[in-house]
């Protein structure tokens, strides 16, 4: 009797991505030979228990102490587990901006105030708060708050804890915070990612700066093992060998740049201010889930709605440059789109 064979099935192509807000072409050839190589020992050995070699070695490459470090398991992890550390407190979220930092806060009875992300930072109003959630550049908008006004900002507010998350700094040119300034700013805790610089989303590892007392309350609550062998490996990697891992950063930028001029040229649509590669693109002639939908099914192309964050006025879709070839093909879809309104 002839036994049934299983059908091969076929993937789709999977859709060009203008919809995360990563690196989009990272260089991971030396980086899987090197994973293969250890791929038995990696998953026959439990993680350290306090990952203590890879906290040394951003701690040593940041100036700073080990316990100066918490690793986690992502950049959103970390803000659960902040939130989480100090459940309860007041904070305020400046919006729109990354919605986990208020799922997180929400999660663990934080009390929340919504300031405007564009605001001057001259005009952010903390009194009565203990928390501030920064994000800069900030995702989506893209808003880039220089040094010189955050330093003044945190010195403004010295009994504020500011948690910024640095998962951009690498995203532009301008001088912006450095992990090192926790010694001088123990009110400052920053987040860290291996995600958005190294084009890592699945690996799931990034970690918290702060002082040394703020760490041992976030690590009360930080699960144990949460960040696997292999993900500890990668970012142990990518901290010896940071030269494979250079981010282009003026070329990113300049086809970013040239993407937003061209996109301004289109009737129906209006590009928002940005200064990181990413930014947000406001619909006049349709709703964003209508270009969303309109570019995945008749352009394989993914765009993300940004429509229902807080603090987003209009129909907005955020979009995050590729290369030049990408770029083009992401212009003739949106000029199509808007055409046919």
């Amino acid at each position: 009797m002839k036994k049934n064979t299983p059908s091969i099935t076929t993937t789709a192509c999977p859709p060009l991505q203008f919809d995360t807000s990563t690196w989009f072409a990272p260089e991971l050839t030396k980086l899987s030979e090197h994973l293969n190589d250890r791929m038995v020992e990696m998953m026959r050995f439990y993680p350290e228990s306090d990952y203590k070699t890879l906290r040394t070695m951003i701690s040593k490459r940041n100036e700073l102490r080990v316990d100066n470090i918490v690793i986690t398991a992502g950049r959103t992890a970390a803000f659960y587990a902040i939130a989480e550390a100090f459940a309860g407190k007041k904070g305020a979220i400046l919006v729109p901006s990354y919605q986990h930092y208020e799922l997180a806060t929400k999660r663990y009875g934080w009390q929340l105030t919504y300031l405007p992300e564009d605001l001057e930072t001259q005009e952010i109003k903390l009194e009565g708060q203990e928390f501030c959630w920064i994000c800069s550049p900030n995702n989506p908008t893209g808003r880039l708050r220089s040094r010189a006004e955050l330093l003044e900002l945190i010195g403004r507010y010295p009994s504020v804890y500011f948690v910024i998350d640095q998962s951009y700094a690498t995203f532009t040119t301008q001088p912006t915070l450095a992990l090192s300034d926790v010694k001088s700013h123990p009110n400052v805790i920053f987040v860290s990612s291996f995600t958005q610089t190294y084009g890592l989303p699945g690996l799931r590892i990034g970690y918290v700066t702060a002082d040394k007392k703020v760490v041992k309350e976030i690590e009360k609550v930080v699960d144990p093992w949460a960040v696997s062998t292999m993900a500890v490996e990668v970012a142990k990697y990518i901290l010896i060998h940071p030269a494979q891992f250079t981010l282009p950063i003026r070329k990113w930028q300049r086809n970013a740049l040239e993407l937003e001029t061209k996109l301004r040229q289109v009737d129906g649509i209006e590009v928002m201010p940005s200064d990181a590669p990413f930014f947000l693109l406001q619909i006049h002639c349709a709703t964003a889930a209508e270009l969303v939908k309109y570019l995945l099914e008749e352009h394989n192309i993914a765009l993300y709605d940004a429509t229902k964050l807080r603090g987003i006025k209009g129909e907005m879709v955020r979009i995050t440059s590729r290369d030049a070839t990408d770029n083009a093909k992401l212009l003739e879809a949106i000029t199509a789109f808007c055409e046919s309104r």
